[in-house]
This record gives C-alpha cells, sequence and structure tokens, in this order.
C-alpha cells in the first residue's frame, strides 16, 4: 500500500493513494465543512485505558504527578502542526505544574522530507538534557529544518555540536522515532497534530480555548 500526506487548515492526514481519488471529496467535506471529528466541541473520543500511548522514559514538561497528562502526537514540519504551537505554549503558561505534556513523534515523511531527521535530531538534543528548549527551537524554525539548520540550532543551543553531529549523522535515533511512529499507527492515529487529554483523543488543530475547556474538564474529574 501507497500512502500519502493532505493537510488542510486542520491536520495533516496519512491516505491510501491508491484509495485517494474517492477519499479526497470525503475528507474534504469532513474536515472543512464538519470540522475535525473528536475535538473540544463534542467532548472528543474516549479511549480504552489498554489503547493509551506510553510515556515511560518520555521527555516532559509540567509536573511528574498532575491529574491531566496532555501527549501530542506531532510532526515538525507540518504546517498545522506549527500553527498550534504556540497554543500549546499558551498551555503551558497557563497551567505549569497542573499538567503532565509529552511529546511524541509521528513523522508524515511521505510529503515532509525533513520531518524525520528534525524529530531524529530533537532526541540527539534530548541525550543532553535539552529536548524541549530543542523542541520549541524546531517549531519556531517554521519548516526551516535542513541538516545544516539543525546543526545550527543545537550549536545556538549550547549543545556538545560533536556528540549531536555523531548522533544525528549516525541516525542514532531513527529507530527510536520509527518506534514512536509505529505507535501511532497501531493506536489508530491518523494524523498530525492528535492530542490525548488524559482519556480522551483529540484530533487536529486546537486553539487554547479549546485545549482549556477540555483540560479543565479533565481537572474537574480528578
Amino acid at each position: 500500500m501507497q500512502e500519502q500526506d493532505i493537510c488542510t487548515s486542520k491536520m495533516c492526514i496519512r491516505v491510501d493513494t491508491m484509495k485517494l481519488p474517492i477519499l479526497l471529496p470525503i475528507f474534504l467535506f469532513v474536515f472543512l465543512l464538519a470540522g475535525c471529528p473528536g475535538t473540544p466541541g463534542n467532548g472528543g473520543t474516549e479511549v480504552p485505558p489498554g489503547q493509551l500511548p506510553s510515556i515511560a522514559g518520555e521527555p516532559f514538561y509540567g509536573g511528574a504527578t498532575a491529574k491531566v497528562t496532555i501527549i501530542e502526537f506531532s510532526d515538525f514540519q507540518c504546517p498545522v502542526c506549527i500553527r498550534v504551537y504556540p497554543e500549546v505554549k499558551k498551555v503551558e503558561a497557563a497551567y505549569g505544574d497542573n499538567i503532565k505534556f509529552v511529546f511524541k513523534h509521528f513523522p508524515l515523511y511521505e510529503i515532509h522530507p525533513y520531518a524525520q531527521k528534525a524529530a531524529e535530531a530533537s532526541e540527539c538534543a534530548a541525550d543532553q538534557g535539552k529536548f524541549f528548549e530543542y523542541h520549541d527551537a524546531l517549531f519556531m524554525a517554521g519548516g526551516n529544518l535542513g541538516t545544516s539548520k539543525l546543526k545550527e540550532y543545537a550549536a545556538l543551543l549550547g549543545l556538545d555540536t560533536t556528540q549531536f553531529n555523531d548522533c544525528l549523522d549516525g541516525g542514532l535515533k531513527a529507530a527510536q522515532v520509527e518506534k514512536e511512529r509505529n505507535e501511532a499507527i497501531s493506536l489508530g492515529v491518523e494524523g498530525t497534530p492528535t492530542f490525548y487529554i488524559n482519556n480522551r483523543r483529540y484530533v487536529g488543530y486546537l486553539t487554547f480555548d479549546q485545549m482549556k475547556q477540555a483540560i479543565d474538564s479533565a481537572l474537574a474529574k480528578n
């Protein structure tokens, strides 16, 4: 099966290219006219405990024992993910240790040729304790993610560039990124961004107010 990614203002999604002529009109209707399924307006989609993403050992910000965990499957080159990044930062500022935020990789490399290496680079930065600093730099780069730029961002953050470059050039994090991508597919994640807020899944672009509604609802239940 061959797959291709399609992006709208709400999300980027993987589709089977053989079914593309059939699926495209349906996709456009659902996501452009009806809105993304699973958004906070309809409460998201409940996810059984056994079908939640693994977060063991993943970098996070916020409180380690926070009552609300937010997991984002994302792609550093996805234009919708770049647009939602400032909204996520507002959540970080507003909730602090009241949330636990975990970022997971779902590079849509079929049409985002820099997404895979960017994801690997972020994990190379994680080895030096600066995953989220590097994560922020990548999203603020607005898609400027060539290999030379990835190394430049590492230098600007004060990373050990020899260690970072060896990690990136050697593809030492490729398997880790692919593992997270495969996990997303196995969980039925179809595009980016996709958010899990506790046991509910929200698909596509969310504003700060939409995320706040979902987070406050989850806090009220705990």
